[in-house]
């Protein structure tokens, strides 16, 4: 994740919410948020998550996530339009089970 979408994501719907963003990435792609992970606590062992990731930046979670969750399951495929025209895809994913293993 950039980390400019997600301070937009945190600011505009987490917080107003009451719902806490946590950023995982390259350090160098999600920049403060590997500080404010830190401080909000991350994930706690039995967790749920959601992921959102978009089809510009895709990469099958099922890839590079399966082994942290018991279960990843496709909650909604969003489509983004641009003059009329679907251009990308907003993914959400249900993560089940945090287990803090790799």
């Amino acid at each position: 994740m950039h980390y400019i979408y997600g301070g937009l994501t945190d600011f505009y719907v987490a917080i107003p919410n009451k719902v806490k963003l946590l950023a995982y990435g390259d350090i160098k792609k999600i920049h403060g948020y590997s500080f404010i992970n830190k401080e909000r606590g991350g994930l706690a062992i039995g967790e749920n998550a959601l992921l959102i990731i978009t089809s510009s930046h895709f990469d099958n979670p099922r890839h590079w996530i399966n082994n942290y969750f018991e279960k990843i399951s496709l909650v909604y495929r969003a489509p983004i339009y641009r003059n009329n025209k679907i251009i990308s895809f907003v993914f959400i994913y249900e993560l089940n089970h945090f287990s803090g293993k790799k």
